[in-house]
């Protein structure tokens, strides 16, 4: 169920889908932050929750032009990356390795983080996943323990429906970063992250392929609306369709996951 707090006080909201930190924001001067001088923002400014939650669930794709409205609609031409991802995909789907791709939102007003996870099977399905919650130890990251999140509920999908080779395809360092020990575990989310790994997902074969961030890459834009979708609680139809695929989503709610509370 959406939050919706008391609109008739409001003039404008913003809702921000790629910048410093996604969500929705109340005024400009906290959506500018978020926005000025990051590569290819996206946002719109609207009049409603409503309106704000259609917008980041969409995809459409808008870029900030340095005043508080949207400017034009930004190609989705393909990429030599877009080739390459593709490349993977069809290899690793080929050698029976499963595919997550992960990203993570966070709603500024209500202070709740969001996962998304598209995952691809080899046995030719597809499952999308979401999942939000609000751990006061976790806020801080944002949407970054969105991601990490992400990463480890795939893990979980994996694990339980006994695949043993999974490839996470991520566009935040740090999902990477702290299993390979690069980055040192030093906030809340990456402890529980590198934890909950260590002991519970330890024995799968995890490979990691980095996307390149903003990118428009249509694996990682599912994954991001997954993410946004979990905050917002539209839940519909499913989002990504492969031909010879079956396809289902998965929501899950905080108190269904309590492997990822900080006190377990």
């Amino acid at each position: 169920m959406s939050y919706k707090p008391n609109e008739s006080r409001i003039q404008s909201l913003y809702a921000v889908k790629r910048g410093f930190h996604t969500g929705i924001f109340c005024t400009w001067d906290e959506c500018k932050k978020e926005i000025e001088n990051f590569e290819d923002a996206i946002y719109k400014r609207v009049l409603t929750y409503d309106e704000a939650y259609a917008f980041l669930n969409s995809n459409t794709v808008f870029s900030y032009n340095n005043n508080n409205d949207v400017d034009s609609v930004k190609s989705n031409a393909r990429t030599n990356d877009d080739m390459a991802i593709e490349e993977y995909v069809k290899n690793s789907l080929k050698n029976g390795r499963l595919l997550a791709f992960v990203d993570g939102s966070y709603d500024i007003v209500r202070k709740w983080y969001g996962s998304g996870a598209l995952i691809i099977a080899p046995t030719f399905e597809i499952i999308e996943i979401t999942y939000s919650a609000n751990y006061e130890q976790f806020l801080k990251s944002r949407n970054i323990a969105g991601e990490v999140f992400a990463a480890l509920i795939a893990l979980k999908w994996a694990k339980d429906n006994r695949f043993d080779k999974i490839s996470i395809l991520y566009d935040y360092l740090g999902v990477c970063n702290w299993i390979d020990e690069k980055w040192r575990t030093e906030v809340p989310v990456s402890i529980k992250y590198v934890k909950t790994y260590q002991e519970k997902y330890n024995d799968l074969d995890l490979n990691f392929y980095k996307i390149k961030a903003h990118s428009n890459n249509k694996y990682n834009d599912i994954a991001d609306q997954l993410a946004k979708m979990s905050l917002s609680g539209n839940f519909g139809k499913p989002l990504f369709e492969l031909p010879g695929y079956s396809n289902k989503q998965i929501n899950y709610k905080i108190h269904e996951l309590p492997e990822f509370n900080p006190e377990n």
